[in-house]
């Protein structure tokens, strides 16, 4: 059981580069070329690392749709992810349920989808990077307090 490919997951892929960033924890998702299950989920040395059996797109769409997790539908604004999928915009917009439906705290992730879906690529002009970032410190108050004291 070996990792095929291992891809940062999460918010740290988007807001690095911001410097008042705080790093929460580090999600890593794992291609493994072999797995007892289709999908698995650990903690180890700090790390959120969630692992997947190699499977087709359509089996990733499918099992983000099926799940009730919306949470699932994050790791479709990676750019490396998708490409590695192969997935385009089309691929995408099946996910629209999931997005809608994410939680307060992920809310930034429904600008970043929309945005890849009105750029046509997954990509993200700097407007759309710093709405995506506000929207996330605005989700966080307890990290990102910048009313008076």
């Amino acid at each position: 059981m070996m990792p095929i490919k291992i891809f940062k997951i999460g918010s740290q892929v988007f807001f690095s580069r911001f410097p008042e960033y705080k790093q929460k924890d580090d999600d890593e998702l794992y291609i493994m070329d072999s797995l007892m299950a289709d999908v698995l989920n650990a903690r180890f040395d700090g790390k959120d690392i969630f692992m997947y059996r190699n499977k087709p797109k359509e089996w990733f769409i499918s099992d983000c749709l099926e799940s009730g997790v919306p949470m699932r539908a994050g790791k479709f604004l990676i750019p490396d992810f998708l490409n590695y999928l192969g997935a385009g915009i089309e691929d995408i917009l099946r996910l629209e349920p999931c997005f809608r439906e994410i939680d307060e705290k992920h809310t930034y992730e429904k600008i970043i989808y929309s945005s890849y879906i009105q750029n046509g690529g997954f990509y993200l002009t700097p407007k759309q990077l710093l709405m995506a970032w506000e929207e996330y410190k605005r989700t966080r108050p307890e990290i990102y307090y910048y009313g008076e004291n």
